[in-house]
Protein backbone atom coordinates (compact mmCIF):
# COMPACT_ATOMS: atom_id res chain seq x y z
CA UNK A 1 0.00 0.00 0.00
CA UNK A 2 1.16 3.28 -0.58
CA UNK A 3 -0.12 6.48 0.78
CA UNK A 4 1.05 10.63 0.51
CA UNK A 5 -0.31 13.49 2.40
CA UNK A 6 -1.32 16.84 1.72
CA UNK A 7 -1.97 19.33 3.89
CA UNK A 8 -3.41 22.55 3.56
CA UNK A 9 -2.00 26.06 5.29
CA UNK A 10 -3.65 26.18 8.72
CA UNK A 11 -4.99 29.58 9.23
CA UNK A 12 -5.98 31.34 5.86
CA UNK A 13 -6.81 28.66 3.49
CA UNK A 14 -4.14 30.12 1.03
CA UNK A 15 -4.58 29.28 -2.71
CA UNK A 16 -7.28 27.33 -2.18
CA UNK A 17 -9.17 29.86 -1.00
CA UNK A 18 -8.15 32.32 -4.02
CA UNK A 19 -9.42 29.51 -6.22
CA UNK A 20 -12.43 28.48 -4.53
CA UNK A 21 -14.19 31.37 -3.44
CA UNK A 22 -14.20 29.51 0.11
CA UNK A 23 -16.90 31.10 2.73
CA UNK A 24 -15.73 32.03 5.65
CA UNK A 25 -17.56 30.03 7.59
CA UNK A 26 -16.30 26.52 5.75
CA UNK A 27 -15.12 25.08 8.48
CA UNK A 28 -18.87 24.39 9.84
CA UNK A 29 -19.99 23.62 6.08
CA UNK A 30 -22.30 26.52 5.84
CA UNK A 31 -23.40 28.06 2.68
CA UNK A 32 -21.55 25.36 1.05
CA UNK A 33 -24.64 24.16 -1.09
CA UNK A 34 -25.59 27.16 -2.48
CA UNK A 35 -21.51 28.29 -3.34
CA UNK A 36 -21.28 24.76 -4.95
CA UNK A 37 -18.47 23.76 -3.14
CA UNK A 38 -17.68 20.32 -1.73
CA UNK A 39 -17.03 19.78 1.98
CA UNK A 40 -13.63 18.55 1.14
CA UNK A 41 -10.80 19.25 2.04
CA UNK A 42 -9.82 22.45 0.02
CA UNK A 43 -6.58 20.37 -1.85
CA UNK A 44 -8.63 17.44 -2.59
CA UNK A 45 -11.74 19.85 -4.64
CA UNK A 46 -8.77 21.48 -6.37
CA UNK A 47 -7.48 18.16 -7.33
CA UNK A 48 -10.76 17.18 -8.43
CA UNK A 49 -11.59 20.21 -10.70
CA UNK A 50 -8.12 18.78 -12.25
CA UNK A 51 -9.57 15.29 -12.84
CA UNK A 52 -13.04 15.68 -14.13
CA UNK A 53 -14.45 15.90 -17.20
CA UNK A 54 -17.87 16.14 -19.24
CA UNK A 55 -17.71 11.98 -19.40
CA UNK A 56 -17.13 11.44 -15.67
CA UNK A 57 -19.72 9.34 -14.08
CA UNK A 58 -20.19 10.28 -10.58
CA UNK A 59 -21.53 8.11 -7.48
CA UNK A 60 -21.89 9.93 -3.81
CA UNK A 61 -23.48 9.01 -0.85
CA UNK A 62 -24.34 11.82 0.61
CA UNK A 63 -25.15 14.90 -1.23
CA UNK A 64 -24.74 18.89 -0.84
CA UNK A 65 -22.28 21.41 -2.31
CA UNK A 66 -20.36 17.94 -3.75
CA UNK A 67 -24.18 17.30 -5.82
CA UNK A 68 -23.86 20.78 -7.31
CA UNK A 69 -20.39 20.60 -7.68
CA UNK A 70 -20.30 17.30 -10.19
CA UNK A 71 -23.46 18.62 -11.87
CA UNK A 72 -21.42 21.64 -13.50
CA UNK A 73 -18.32 19.95 -14.50
CA UNK A 74 -19.51 15.92 -14.83
CA UNK A 75 -21.24 14.46 -17.19
CA UNK A 76 -23.98 12.36 -14.63
CA UNK A 77 -24.04 11.90 -11.37
CA UNK A 78 -25.70 9.46 -8.94
CA UNK A 79 -26.56 10.68 -5.32
CA UNK A 80 -28.06 9.01 -2.92
CA UNK A 81 -29.29 10.98 0.28
CA UNK A 82 -30.49 9.49 3.38
CA UNK A 83 -32.22 13.07 4.86
CA UNK A 84 -35.64 13.75 2.99
CA UNK A 85 -35.04 17.14 4.44
CA UNK A 86 -31.55 18.05 2.95
CA UNK A 87 -32.68 16.01 -0.21
CA UNK A 88 -35.39 18.43 -1.01
CA UNK A 89 -32.96 21.53 -0.62
CA UNK A 90 -30.40 19.74 -2.60
CA UNK A 91 -32.94 19.08 -5.04
CA UNK A 92 -34.16 23.11 -5.30
CA UNK A 93 -30.70 24.41 -5.84
CA UNK A 94 -30.37 22.15 -8.61
CA UNK A 95 -33.69 23.43 -10.00
CA UNK A 96 -32.56 26.67 -9.53
CA UNK A 97 -29.21 26.02 -11.41
CA UNK A 98 -30.82 24.27 -14.37
CA UNK A 99 -28.97 20.86 -13.41
CA UNK A 100 -30.45 18.27 -15.47
CA UNK A 101 -27.78 15.72 -14.82
CA UNK A 102 -28.30 14.91 -11.90
CA UNK A 103 -30.19 11.46 -10.54
CA UNK A 104 -31.08 12.59 -6.70
CA UNK A 105 -32.28 9.53 -4.55
CA UNK A 106 -33.69 9.87 -1.17
CA UNK A 107 -32.86 6.32 0.70
CA UNK A 108 -31.54 4.76 3.30
CA UNK A 109 -30.10 1.71 2.08
CA UNK A 110 -28.64 2.26 -1.61
CA UNK A 111 -31.54 0.79 -3.85
CA UNK A 112 -30.55 -1.64 -7.13
CA UNK A 113 -31.26 1.28 -9.51
CA UNK A 114 -27.46 2.61 -8.35
CA UNK A 115 -25.85 -0.70 -10.15
CA UNK A 116 -27.19 0.05 -13.71
CA UNK A 117 -23.72 1.43 -14.57
CA UNK A 118 -20.28 1.67 -13.32
CA UNK A 119 -18.84 5.12 -12.25
CA UNK A 120 -15.53 6.75 -12.62
CA UNK A 121 -15.69 8.19 -9.14
CA UNK A 122 -17.85 7.64 -5.96
CA UNK A 123 -17.76 9.70 -3.07
CA UNK A 124 -18.32 8.29 0.49
CA UNK A 125 -19.94 11.37 2.76
CA UNK A 126 -22.43 9.49 4.26
CA UNK A 127 -23.63 9.31 7.93
CA UNK A 128 -21.65 8.04 10.30
CA UNK A 129 -24.09 4.58 10.11
CA UNK A 130 -23.90 4.06 6.63
CA UNK A 131 -20.48 4.67 5.51
CA UNK A 132 -19.67 1.52 5.53
CA UNK A 133 -22.27 0.03 3.56
CA UNK A 134 -21.62 3.24 1.39
CA UNK A 135 -18.08 1.73 1.02
CA UNK A 136 -18.83 -1.40 -0.17
CA UNK A 137 -21.21 -0.44 -2.88
CA UNK A 138 -18.96 2.04 -4.21
CA UNK A 139 -16.24 -1.11 -3.98
CA UNK A 140 -18.38 -2.96 -6.68
CA UNK A 141 -20.15 0.00 -8.54
CA UNK A 142 -16.36 2.11 -9.18
CA UNK A 143 -14.45 1.61 -12.67
CA UNK A 144 -11.43 -0.29 -12.25
CA UNK A 145 -8.79 2.56 -12.54
CA UNK A 146 -11.45 4.85 -10.70
CA UNK A 147 -11.42 6.65 -7.48
CA UNK A 148 -13.35 6.65 -4.57
CA UNK A 149 -13.02 9.59 -1.86
CA UNK A 150 -13.67 8.85 1.86
CA UNK A 151 -14.25 12.28 3.66
CA UNK A 152 -13.86 12.36 7.03
CA UNK A 153 -11.63 9.12 6.55
CA UNK A 154 -9.76 9.80 10.19
CA UNK A 155 -12.67 9.59 12.14
CA UNK A 156 -13.30 6.54 14.34
CA UNK A 157 -16.49 6.02 12.72
CA UNK A 158 -14.46 5.28 9.37
CA UNK A 159 -12.60 2.51 10.55
CA UNK A 160 -14.40 -0.39 8.85
CA UNK A 161 -14.18 1.92 5.56
CA UNK A 162 -10.37 2.39 5.76
CA UNK A 163 -10.17 -1.01 6.37
CA UNK A 164 -12.21 -1.68 3.17
CA UNK A 165 -10.20 0.17 1.00
CA UNK A 166 -6.50 -0.16 2.65
CA UNK A 167 -5.57 -2.17 -0.54
CA UNK A 168 -5.83 0.47 -2.96
CA UNK A 169 -3.11 3.47 -3.24
CA UNK A 170 -4.42 6.78 -1.58
CA UNK A 171 -3.84 10.46 -0.84
CA UNK A 172 -5.10 11.77 2.11
CA UNK A 173 -5.97 15.39 2.12
CA UNK A 174 -6.14 17.18 5.15
CA UNK A 175 -6.92 20.47 6.18
CA UNK A 176 -6.19 21.32 9.73
CA UNK A 177 -8.96 22.89 11.92
CA UNK A 178 -11.50 20.78 9.14
CA UNK A 179 -14.08 19.04 11.19
CA UNK A 180 -13.41 15.89 9.00
CA UNK A 181 -10.02 15.35 9.77
CA UNK A 182 -9.52 15.53 5.64
CA UNK A 183 -10.43 13.38 2.25
CA UNK A 184 -8.66 10.03 1.31
CA UNK A 185 -8.52 9.63 -2.56
CA UNK A 186 -8.18 5.65 -3.08
CA UNK A 187 -7.22 4.66 -7.10
CA UNK A 188 -8.75 1.08 -7.53
CA UNK A 189 -6.51 -1.13 -9.37
CA UNK A 190 -6.27 -1.09 -13.02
Amino acid sequence: MHGAAIYGDRYGYGKEAEHMNIPPNFLKGHGLLKAGIPWLAPACTRWLEQILTEETEVLEFGGGGSTVFFSERCGHVTTCESSPAWAKQIQAELDRRGAANVRLITCVEPPAAIADRKYDLCLVDSTHLLRERATFYSLRLVRFGGYILLDNYYMQYAEKSRFMLSPFDFIDYNYPGYSGQGTRACKVFD
